[in-house]
């Protein structure tokens, strides 16, 4: 298998992997009304069941995913969903972590250097809560080029509107 297809499914399992994670609760459904442009380049759409969205750059490999959770009755916090999200992941270096405004909500934005299958990945999430739902955007990409996809996420995230 070459590099690219093997980090195209190291970024696909590290999407559903996090998207599993914040499912904890089998009464959570996705949110109805989301709003999103695809981030444009040469991200292309792919179906999956888990995600509401889900962008593969076919150039990089690197991945953008949007997953969100409602109704939750545990309702954990941004941090909870942050550290829920890392469970299982050797992560070598915390690069950026910062509360922001996001949607008209607060939101934690974590940029982390992890490994996967000893391959060094960068995971940029967003996270934040809006009328009863969780809200995880994330950009995955292999190190060395992940800079090339940073203005496609900011694209994204630009365009994005949660109900």
């Amino acid at each position: 298998m070459d590099l690219k297809k093997h980090i195209l499914l190291l970024t696909f399992c590290f999407s559903a992997m996090g998207c599993v994670s914040i499912d904890v609760a089998p009464e959570t459904e996705s949110a109805e009304g989301l709003v999103y442009k695809a981030p444009g380049g040469s991200f292309q759409k792919r179906d999956t069941d888990n995600l509401d969205a889900y962008f593969v750059d076919k150039k990089s490999g690197n991945s953008i995913s949007l997953k969100s959770s409602c109704y939750d009755p545990a309702d954990p916090s941004i941090e909870n969903l942050e550290s829920t999200a890392f469970t299982g992941m050797s992560i070598e270096k915390e690069i950026s972590k910062e509360e922001i405004i996001f949607n008209s909500r607060e939101a934690l934005d974590t940029k982390k250097l992890v490994k996967i299958d000893g391959v060094p990945v960068l995971v940029r999430m967003l996270i934040f809560k809006k009328n009863n739902c969780n809200y995880l955007i994330s950009h995955v990409g292999v190190e060395k080029s992940f800079a090339i996809t940073e203005a496609n996420f900011k694209n994204f995230l630009d365009q994005l509107r949660a109900p």
